[in-house]
């Protein structure tokens, strides 16, 4: 039986991991930007438009990348767990990930539910500037108050769930920091390039 993840697999955990905490941040600094001013990204001063874009482009990468990792782990599934661990840790761990795919695919569902209802949903998306996205057709449909209430459940939903994933992400660290440190059943190795059982 194995005991690592794939090497795509790992790779996809760290891309996403960082992609999904600099998102957390955009967003963020988006949601403070002062109308009129710009945000220092990567060198470049980038006003409300371009960094709304990039969020966007970010986003439906992060969706992509997700159902990616979806169908790569139901093809490839992951390494067992250690022997040693306690039913409710195996249960708590499942229940994390299988969140992590929830969060991973029902957050950008989620944006892009918000764009498609916007009342500037006549903006073309492009992601990277250059890739046309098309918005959710029966959304993109809407009228009236039908289109303000779909917008303002997603608006919600979009921004509250992050913190869900905050949550979530701050638990799996330290599960992961625990069973490396404290059970020392070296865990950590089945995701880590550079370790080795």
């Amino acid at each position: 039986m194995k005991s690592r993840y794939s090497v795509m697999a790992i790779g996809l955990h760290w891309l996403m991991a960082v992609l999904l905490v600099f998102m957390i941040w955009l967003g963020w600094n988006m949601g403070d930007l002062p109308r009129g001013e710009t945000l220092s990204l990567f060198g470049a001063e980038m006003a409300a438009p371009a960094l709304y874009n990039l969020h966007k482009s970010l986003g439906i990468s992060i969706l992509l990348l997700a159902l990616l990792r979806l169908v790569l782990r139901v093809m490839d599934p992951p390494p067992a767990l250690p022997a040693g661990m306690k039913p409710w840790e195996e249960n708590l761990a499942k229940a994390t990930h299988y969140g992590f795919y929830v969060l991973m695919i029902g957050i950008p569902v989620l944006g892009w539910a918000l764009v498609s209802t916007s009342k500037f949903n006549g903006v073309p998306t492009l992601l990277f500037d250059a890739v046309p996205w098309p918005h959710i057709p029966g959304l993109v449909a809407l009228t009236g108050t039908a289109k303000s209430v779909v917008h303002g459940v997603a608006e919600f939903l979009h921004s509250k769930l992050v913190w869900v994933l905050i949550v979530l992400i701050v638990l799996h660290i330290a599960a992961a920091l625990k069973h490396q440190f404290l059970d020392r059943d070296n865990l950590m190795a089945r995701m880590l390039p550079f370790l080795r059982r």
